[in-house]
């Protein structure tokens, strides 16, 4: 038996090419369920907008088969406005991803429902193939009938939530690039009691 003495270095004292190497390894051993709290982030705001995600139904892809797609349902909301500015503040100010969204979709969907009485409501399914998919559209007119939505009605839906996955999507980016930012790791680097050989291998 031979015993070999290794000097370790902290993430500062490594060469800038040992320091690319330990990056990298990082970045490979993100954890596979790095995007729960965006999940939760996400469905926060659909509930305030009216679009309920049933249970852990979310599913997306950030490749080349981009899609964001759930089991729920969408209604219109009387009272959101309220309830974002509650949940989210003053987001009508700021120019920050969830903010932005949410001008557009309150935009979109008051032209939409408008000229519909504020009725319009569906089921939301998945597609393998085609991401998120309105379906069973329906329009609550005044004098209480539930009628099936035209086809200019769905499409108008179909609109409105693909706004919303696509926000979806934004928002996965944006959690996957932050944790595989140079800043994010050396960070945590820092901060953790790690160190390393000099060619930048975590002991």
């Amino acid at each position: 038996m031979r015993e070999i003495i290794t000097t370790v270095y902290k993430f500062d004292e490594l060469s800038p090419k040992a320091q690319e190497y330990a990056l990298d390894k990082w970045r490979n051993t993100i954890e596979c369920d790095w995007y729960d709290y965006t999940l939760m982030d996400i469905e926060t705001v659909g509930n305030n907008l009216g679009i309920t995600i049933e249970g852990k139904t979310a599913s997306f892809d950030l490749n080349r088969g981009r899609h964001f797609s759930f089991r729920g349902s969408y209604n219109y909301l009387s009272e959101k406005k309220e309830r974002l500015v509650k949940e989210f503040g003053t987001y009508h100010k700021r120019d920050d991803s969830t903010s932005i969204f949410l001008q557009e979709f309150l935009k979109l969907e008051h032209s939409i429902q408008k000229s519909n009485f504020y009725g319009l409501h569906c089921k939301l399914t998945r597609s393998r193939y085609y991401g998120l998919i309105v379906d069973d559209c329906r329009c609550l007119t005044t004098t209480g009938y539930d009628n099936r939505a035209t086809d200019v009605q769905e499409e108008a839906l179909q609109e409105l939530m693909e706004l919303f996955t696509s926000y979806a999507l934004q928002r996965l980016d944006e959690e996957w690039g932050y944790l595989n930012s140079d800043e994010y790791i050396s960070d945590n680097m820092r901060d953790g009691a790690y160190e390393f050989t000099i060619e930048g291998v975590m002991v």
